[in-house]
């Protein structure tokens, strides 16, 4: 499987060079404008590369299923939208259709958060709507944390090794052989974003935002649901730690400045580092140990103490996060006192 795992690797980043060349005919780039950090035209085509290689790698190890046909639907109307601009409502109308069919298709449901102590706490009847709440949001977390090279796909891969490590921990890892390729496809795909191969750089682009999401959404269900069920819930949370935090900060920014949470802006995390002077790698590799660091403080507190000091621990980190993004000028004290910017009185 090494080698296996190689091959995907080299096969993502071959396939991006390849499908960057007709990105210009097939009407999939990205042009620069006032809200984006890279200079020229960059084709779209990452997203068309992990989910082609995933799909001929599903096949070969006999994990094609409903969920993966769903998540080449949800990428396929990905690339519709890069090349013509769907908009919010049809990407978000998109998103609820395909989690439907996905929870008609396998009939599995987010039906319960855990027990802690001597509390259950069960969903029942609002499954479904949790579930397609929860996997659109996840979706659109990874959609919105695409805004520098490497870090949505680089959040991805924190994501999945998180979940891989708590499964290999505390229980025994389901489907491990996709889920390590699937690691595998995205970590290729972030090796030509940051520039560290010879092949054009390429974005994900809509279609590979939502690919990812969704698929790293289901895999996180499955791990903590029925009829897997070998995780504990709150690990969930813990795995998706930054991308949860940074979405509801810049939700709440928009919110409290009176703008749609949809409407586009450089209120995210990244971008506050980046308009303070800090480089673009710089943010990225920051950002991403910030994600590494804190997903396995959580590990680390759900081994030691259990769920309920694991989820106590997760609310309190999330509101300490709201609270300092929505307040700039203690946001910026502290990138100073970590040493991440410059103090202005030096």
């Amino acid at each position: 499987m090494t080698v296996v795992y190689a091959a995907i690797i080299a096969s993502v980043i071959g396939l991006s060079a390849v499908l960057s060349k007709s990105a210009p005919i097939l009407g999939l780039m990205d042009i620069p404008d006032h809200r984006k950090q890279h200079a020229t035209p960059t084709a779209l085509v990452g997203g068309i590369s992990i989910f082609t290689v995933m799909l001929v790698f599903s096949i070969w190890v006999g994990s094609f299923g409903w969920i993966v046909l769903c998540g080449l639907a949800l990428g396929l109307i990905g690339v519709v939208d890069d090349a013509i601009d769907l908009g919010v409502r049809l990407r978000l109308t998109a998103q609820v259709v395909v989690t439907l069919l996905a929870i008609a298709g396998t009939g599995v449901i987010v039906d319960q958060l855990g027990q802690y102590g001597s509390v259950t706490l069960s969903l029942g009847f609002f499954g479904v709507l949790f579930t397609v709440f929860a996997v659109v949001g996840v979706i659109n977390a990874f959609n919105m944390l695409d805004g520098l090279d490497g870090l949505a796909s680089g959040h991805v891969i924190v994501s999945l090794i998180s979940l891989f490590v708590a499964s290999v921990s505390f229980s025994e890892p389901v489907y491990s052989e996709w889920l390590l390729g699937f690691i595998c496809a995205v970590f290729g795909f972030w090796l030509v974003n940051m520039r560290f191969t010879p092949a054009p750089k390429v974005f994900l682009g809509d279609a590979g935002s939502m690919f990812l999401g969704f698929v790293v959404a289901w895999l996180i269900i499955g791990y903590t649901q029925s009829p897997w069920n070998v995780l504990h819930p709150v690990l969930a949370l813990w795995c998706l730690a930054v991308p949860i935090f940074d979405t509801a900060a810049v939700v709440a920014r928009r919110l409290k400045a009176g703008r749609s949470p949809f409407a586009p802006d450089r209120l995210h995390l990244h971008h506050v580092l980046v308009d303070l002077g800090v480089s673009s790698r710089a943010t990225v590799i920051t950002l991403l140990s910030v994600a590494a660091a804190l997903n396995a403080s959580g590990l680390a507190a759900y081994a030691v103490f259990g769920p309920t000091a694991a989820l106590v621990m997760f609310s309190l980190c999330f509101v300490g996060f709201v609270y300092f993004v929505l307040h700039p000028r203690l946001e910026r004290e502290v990138f100073q006192w970590l040493g991440i910017i410059p103090r202005l009185d030096r």
